[in-house]
């Protein structure tokens, strides 16, 4: 069983993946900020008191979390520091492997909070292209591992070397319908014209 100190620790963690105080997330989940403030963690004994079940969840629902990347994180299986990609150059599909990942030795960026995400890189937007989606410096952390279902953020590159960003719609055996953003158009593709396409659950703004 995880220590409370470090449910209360992953708490904190889910937090700053959002680049919000925890009372901020708190609010968005429907819980009392109070009841999760850093005076409120510990019994007269000094002994660590544990947060609710029901709790837990508002707070992984509100912050966008999994059970299993709340497991990872709570276990203190994170990565404080991930590869990156600039997008200006991400239409090479040389650097990826054929499981998603990068390839070779890359720059690294930090990532307060961390990423329990095997394999994990952060998409660097280096343009001002996607305004006002994205802004130049916004970073995507891109997960080639994670099942991508309906809604989510996805990153793709083709094998003609062009960059896709935006959310599923629906995909099935031999294709991909996405959003594509900054103009919101929906598009489909041929899995077989695809070089790597993975889900990216985390956005770090500038």
């Amino acid at each position: 069983m995880f220590s409370a100190e470090a449910v209360w620790d992953s708490i904190d963690m889910l937090a700053a993946r959002k680049g919000v105080p925890v009372s901020v997330l708190a609010k968005s989940a429907g819980v009392n900020p109070s009841s999760i403030n850093q005076s409120r963690r510990m019994k007269e004994n000094e002994e660590w008191k544990r947060p609710s079940l029901a709790t837990l969840e508002r707070l992984l629902e509100a912050s966008g979390t999994s059970l299993t990347e709340w497991a990872c994180m709570v276990s203190g299986e994170l990565a404080f520091s991930v590869p990156y990609v600039p997008l200006s150059q991400a239409g090479d599909i040389n650097h990826y492997r054929m499981n998603g990942g990068l390839v070779g030795e890359r720059g690294k960026i930090d990532v307060a909070g961390g990423v329990p995400w095997k394999d994990a890189f952060t998409l660097l937007i280096d343009t001002d292209e996607l305004i006002p989606v994205y802004l130049a410096d916004t970073k995507l952390i891109v997960a080639p591992h994670e099942p991508v279902r309906r809604g989510d953020n996805i990153f793709l590159v083709t094998k003609e070397g062009e960059v896709k960003i935006g959310y599923m719609v629906h995909q099935t055996a031999a294709s991909v319908e996405m959003v594509q953003k900054p103009t919101y158009e929906q598009v489909a593709l041929k899995k077989r014209d695809i070089a790597t396409f993975s889900r990216a659950p985390m956005q770090i703004e500038p």
